[in-house]
């Protein structure tokens, strides 16, 4: 998401006429926040960088002006979303859209080739294509899930900036239409350009909010984000390819229970990288731009389910590549790496189980061990991309496949203690009596002296067996529980298996 922001480049209003800013509108700006030209800190960004570009058009469309907050939206309203359907508004017109996926959607038709298929027609405001915004965002602009907590406030502007920040957005196009190789219409150069008096860090400031504005809006009424799923899929004849599976809700990071701090400190290590400023420094000190994590324990220990906190909490695409097919090779394993699903966060499951101790593959003969530690850091890798490894045998891992540069950083993932099992009763009971949570904590810690594993995942397990029932009543049933639980986890079983 961060990672929206790296090819945008600052500059004061004089400057601006280098990515085609009007003179005329740079000394209107001037006059509009009543300064010098050397405070007005500006940025132009193009229609190819389609997240930013929407947000930031969809919010000046709804925003009211902060100098005249009862008048009417006039803005070119983005083209993906909202469609403005029917022709009873007289200041709209066809768009002439600078993506073609907006136009039409094309499928195959069994035996008849490709099909084209007409998609709804976006939309445009067609007015002077200039406004004045104000950020954050109003209240009736907040998505509502982020109002329920009366502590939280959602896009707060960093201490020791002002309360709000003017920013003034400019829409427009460069050169003239031209016709577009990829469909049978003209099209323009699309430019937005957005400018602030509050300097150059509120102006980061607004962009970043703004994309974070745009992924919670798209995802009302709920803790756990969205993202999109996908899986490579190898086909009888040996030719892969992603497929999306669909939409899924990401996990609350506080209803995944970890050692104390892990969560956090995966969190921010994630949130580091994506940093607008991170590829910079990359680029900077030599270092390829990619951030790998190995996360080994036990089945059911929360693996699986960090990974859904990560991929929801960052709109990230989440694609797990299988690589125990028998037709897969080294070719096809660089194949998936380069039609990766932009923003992607790669998962390679059960790494234990790819190779034997020759370092032969456990499944084909078609995929090297070498093969797989070219495309994690050879001149194969993907920049820009986090990987995620998991593994229930850390132990059985070559090396070489996690030492440092392949792997960066080392999460153990474990079995709850004594004060974790108190916190995940009080996750579904919260209200209960002391005494009923250490009697819950007093039987479960008993039960793993005697050769258990008390994951969370069969813990989880527990509570919705006992749904809608009181607290008194669920620890009640605990032994009855446990009693019918396997003595130890198989060494087979996948986390994603027993971690939903």
């Amino acid at each position: 998401m961060a990672s929206d922001l790296s090819p945008l480049s600052f500059s004061s209003v004089p400057q601006a006429a280098l990515t085609h800013f009007p003179d005329s509108h740079a000394k209107h700006l001037i006059q509009v926040f009543d300064v010098p030209a050397d405070r007005i800190s500006s940025c132009t960004i193009m229609h190819d960088n389609e997240k930013l570009f929407n947000a930031i058009l969809l919010y000046a469309a709804l925003c009211p002006n902060p100098a005249k907050p009862n008048l009417a939206r006039r803005f070119y309203i983005n083209s993906s979303d909202p469609y403005v359907k029917g022709d009873d508004d007289k200041d709209v017109s066809p768009t002439r859209s600078h993506r073609s996926k907006h136009l039409h959607s094309r499928s195959i038709a069994p035996g008849k080739g490709e099909r084209r298929a007409a998609a709804p027609v976006p939309k445009l405001k067609m007015d002077i294509g200039t406004t004045v915004v104000y950020w954050p965002p109003p209240e009736h602009l907040v998505p509502k899930f982020l109002t329920l907590n009366d502590n939280h406030e959602p896009y707060k502007l960093p201490d020791g900036m002002e309360d709000s920040i003017n920013v003034h957005i400019m829409h427009y196009e460069v050169g003239t239409p031209q016709k577009s190789i990829l469909q049978n219409d003209m099209s323009s150069l699309h430019v937005a350009r957005v400018s602030t008096h509050h300097g150059d860090e509120a102006l980061q400031v607004f962009l970043q909010g703004i994309l974070q504005w745009s992924v919670d809006r798209s995802n009302p009424d709920h803790n756990g984000r969205k993202y999109n799923l996908y899986r490579f899929k190898v086909d009888s004849c040996g030719v892969g390819s992603w497929e999306e599976q669909g939409s899924r809700r990401g996990r609350p990071h506080e209803s995944v229970l970890l050692r104390e701090g892990q969560m956090g400190a995966i969190l921010e290590d994630i949130e580091q990288f994506l940093h607008p400023d991170a590829k910079d420094w990359y680029i900077q000190h030599g270092l390829p731009h990619r951030r790998s994590f190995l996360f080994e324990g036990s089945p059911g220990t929360g693996k699986t389910s960090t990974i859904r906190v990560i991929a929801g909490q960052y709109s990230l695409s989440c694609c797990f590549l299988s690589m125990t097919n028998e037709k897969f090779s080294n070719q096809l394993l660089c194949d998936a790496l380069s039609e990766l699903p932009s923003n992607a966060l790669l998962v390679l499951e059960d790494v234990d189980a790819l190779f034997n101790a020759d370092r032969t593959s456990a499944s084909s003969s078609s995929l090297t061990f070498s093969g797989l530690l070219n495309v994690l850091d050879g001149v194969t890798s993907v920049e820009g991309l986090i990987t995620i490894m998991t593994t229930n045998h850390a132990n059985r891992l070559d090396p070489a496949l996690i030492r440092g540069g392949r792997i960066d950083r080392r999460f153990c993932f474990t079995a709850p203690s004594e004060k974790e099992l108190a916190a995940l009763f009080r996750m579904f009971y919260e209200d209960a009596p002391e005494e009923l949570v250490n009697q819950f904590v007093t039987e479960v810690a008993e039960w793993k002296k005697n050769g258990h594993e008390a994951t969370v995942a069969t813990l989880q397990q527990f509570f919705i067996s006992f749904r809608g029932r009181s607290a008194e009543k669920c620890v009640e049933g605990l032994q009855v529980f446990l009693s019918e639980q396997p003595a130890a986890t198989s060494a087979g079983e996948t986390d994603s298996q027993t971690q939903k």
